[in-house]
Formats: structure tokens, C-alpha cells, sequence
């Protein structure tokens, strides 16, 4: 079992809005989108699109509660075995020291190397290391800030170049994709890298192959053990891990996946339930079972500390994985998966 976080400054948005839909948990997108909750709630909390749009709350993102030794602490009580941060999200901000982009954590709002904080402690505790990258997207992403603050062109680094809906990828945009991920892996040195649904529908061939190329070249340079999970079939017929988001493989199956899914919301929420202890015992027990692996998402309130409900759940897992964890670790599935005529839906 791994632990990630969705965290970063789309949360001062998501912490409380009313409920936790698209609205919250695409914040930087859906603020500028009249018909979405979140852009009556951006001009009542944070001011008109007109004259504060996603760039200008970045300073608000200050991290005050952030402590990567207390999070690490509470997933490896947890019983997590490799963790990491959401490195960049859709919204292109870089929660590292970035050279290669200015938005980032160092510059901005916290001015701490997110990344490499979390880095220390997780590796100090005997962790792997994982980095997930969802900046491929962004292009989609902001599709409704260009009717505002993304027109202008001097803030392409965040928004991406000024361009209609539907247009192809720029060689720019491309360009700084493939460099933030080369970055944060020579950086960070991660075991694992994560890429979101984009890798494969979004990023063309020849750019998910150099990532590929660069990240197992590297690796073998510095004789690491490292891995990439992504989302497309199409891709893990030839290479990497595949990944459910919130779902699961059917079936036993002869290779290692993951299965991604969240405690509640993916970025936190305060108005939308948790799931309970005992079902995400069930669901680790089920993907364990098939040869699979669960990445449980944590989401950290906007100032950086970890809900209570969300400690709560946590300790509550391992708690159940301290006395059964032999069960679960460095374990290979049976060669016959389920018993009897039951029908094993993935969900």
C-alpha cells in the first residue's frame, strides 16, 4: 500500500466550498466557468475574475500547518510502504524547486521545497519514494481562463500559451512538460513515477517515449529500481504499470497494477464524506488478491495539516494491517482468485 497527496493551492479553493464536484476539485479551472459553483464562490471569497484570477491566489497558498516529518509519521502508522506528493497538478504548479518554470513552491506561496521535504522524510523512514506528474492536461485544463487573466500571453508558464479550445499541442507546451518531469526526477531521485489519464491521450508518442527513455536511462545510470504507472493499456502492452482510478482488475492477472482511489474527495473537502475503515480493508484485500497494489489519496487541508476524520481513517487501516499485514506484504496472489460462482465487478 502507497500513500499520495492532492495538495496545492487549487485547495484553497476546494477546502469549503459546498460540495465536492468538478467545481471544487478542478478549482483553478471551474472558477472561470459561469455555469460551474465554484465561480460565484471564487467572487464572493476572493474577488471578480476580472481582477483576481488563479495566479493572484497563489499567494494565499502559504502552507502555515505544512510539516513533512508529522506526515510521514501518520503513514507509516498508517502502514504504507512508498508515499509522494502530487508533484504538479492540472494546474501546472510545480510543488518543487523548479528552474524550468517560475510557478512553483519555492517562489510562491509556501516557499519550501514541498517536494523535497516530503522527499527527506518519507526516504528517512524507510519509504519509497513516489512523484505523480498531471500537468499534461493543463493545455485542456484552462479553457475557460482565456476569456480572462490566461489571454495574456506573459502567464503561458501557468495558463499555457493563449489558444482555442481544441487546438493542438504546442511544441512549447510539450517542451516544458517533458522538462518539468526530467527535472523532478533528477532532483528527487522517486522509485516511482505516476502519470494521469493525459500520458495517453493528451501527450503524443514521440514525447511519452523520450519520458520513458529519459526516466529508465536515468534509473539505470544511477542503479535504481524505478518504475512508471499510467492509465492506458495501449501503452503498458509495451511498457510501465497500469493504473485504475478507482477501480480494480476484474480478475487475477499475471502482472503488477495499482489502483488509485481516495479517502474521500481527492482534494480535501470539508463538506463530503469519508469512506469507512472497513471498506478499504475490503477493497486493499480484493486488489491484493488479483496481484495489484492500492495508492490511497490523502487530502490535506489548504494550510497543510491532515483532517482529523483523515487521521482517524488512517490509524484506523493500520491498526487493521499491524496485525494483519503479513497477509497483505511482500505476498503473491493465489493462482486461483475468488471462490465459488460469485461475480467479481470491478468498482
Amino acid at each position: 500500500m502507497g500513500i499520495y497527496t492532492h495538495w496545492g493551492p487549487v485547495t484553497l479553493g476546494s477546502d469549503d466550498m459546498p460540495e465536492s464536484d468538478r467545481a471544487s476539485q478542478w478549482y483553478a479551472s471551474e472558477l472561470y466557468n459561469p455555469k460551474s459553483l465554484a465561480f460565484d464562490y471564487h467572487k464572493k471569497n476572493f474577488g471578480d475574475q476580472t481582477k483576481v484570477g488563479y495566479k493572484d491566489i497563489i499567494p494565499l497558498f502559504t502552507a502555515k500547518k505544512f510539516n513533512a516529518d508529522e506526515w510521514a509519521d501518520l503513514f507509516v502508522k498508517a502502514g504504507a510502504k512508498f508515499a509522494g506528493p502530487v508533484a504538479v497538478h492540472h494546474d501546472n504548479f510545480a510543488m518543487w524547486n523548479s528552474k524550468v518554470t517560475p510557478w512553483n513552491a519555492v517562489l510562491m506561496g509556501p516557499k519550501r521545497d514541498i517536494t523535497g521535504e516530503l522527499e527527506k522524510a518519507y526516504k528517512s523512514r524507510g519509504l519509497k519514494f513516489l512523484m505523480t506528474y498531471h500537468h499534461g492536461f493543463a493545455w485542456k485544463y484552462y479553457k475557460y481562463a482565456f476569456k480572462y487573466d490566461a489571454a495574456d500571453s506573459k502567464y503561458a508558464l501557468l495558463y499555457t500559451e493563449p489558444h482555442k479550445e481544441g487546438a493542438p499541442l504546442s511544441k512549447r507546451f510539450l517542451d516544458q512538460w517533458l522538462a518539468m518531469v526530467d527535472e523532478g526526477d533528477s532532483l528527487y531521485k522517486p522509485d516511482m513515477i505516476w502519470f494521469d489519464h493525459e500520458l495517453g491521450e493528451d501527450i503524443p508518442p514521440e514525447y511519452q517515449k523520450q519520458m520513458f527513455a529519459d526516466y529508465y536511462n536515468w534509473a539505470d545510470r544511477n542503479h535504481l529500481e524505478s518504475a512508471v504507472a499510467m492509465k492506458h493499456k495501449e501503452i503498458h502492452q509495451y511498457t510501465g504499470i497500469l493504473d485504475w482510478e478507482r477501480g480494480r482488475e476484474d480478475k487475477l492477472v499475471p502482472y503488477p497494477w495499482l489502483t488509485d482511489t481516495p479517502l474521500g474527495p481527492w482534494f480535501n473537502n470539508n463538506n463530503t464524506p469519508y469512506r469507512s475503515a472497513d471498506n478499504l480493508v475490503d477493497v486493499l484485500v480484493d486488489i491484493v488478491s488479483k496481484n495489484g497494489t492500492m495508492l490511497l489519496n490523502v487530502g490535506p487541508a489548504a494550510d497543510g495539516s491532515i483532517p482529523d476524520r483523515a487521521k482517524t481513517l488512517l490509524l484506523e487501516l493500520g491498526g487493521w494491517l499491524k496485525i494483519n499485514g503479513e497477509a497483505i506484504y511482500g505476498t503473491r496472489p493465489w493462482k486461483i482468485y475468488g471462490e465459488g460462482t460469485q461475480n467479481n465487478k470491478a468498482g
